[in-house]
């Protein structure tokens, strides 16, 4: 059985790639370890205006992530 481990968005960042800038979502645990995700610059603005309060008319893909947690 899988074990699932809760993380909350600790913020978001940009870093240089030899392709340009690329946004990185941050995640963190309950133990304090920070998990580095690379999203794209839409999946960014969209996360960005859900932690903002936000919400839009239709859902998004971290919607549904965040009713199968339960959040």
């Amino acid at each position: 059985m899988k074990e699932f481990v809760k993380v909350q968005i600790s913020g978001f960042a940009q870093v240089n790639t030899p392709y340009g800038p690329t946004p990185v979502l941050l995640l963190e645990d309950d133990a304090e370890r920070i998990l580095v995700i690379v999203i794209g610059e839409v999946e960014a603005s969209s996360i960005a205006a859900a932690v903002r309060g936000f919400q839009s008319p239709v859902p998004n893909t971290h919607d549904f992530m965040m009713i199968r947690i339960g959040a």
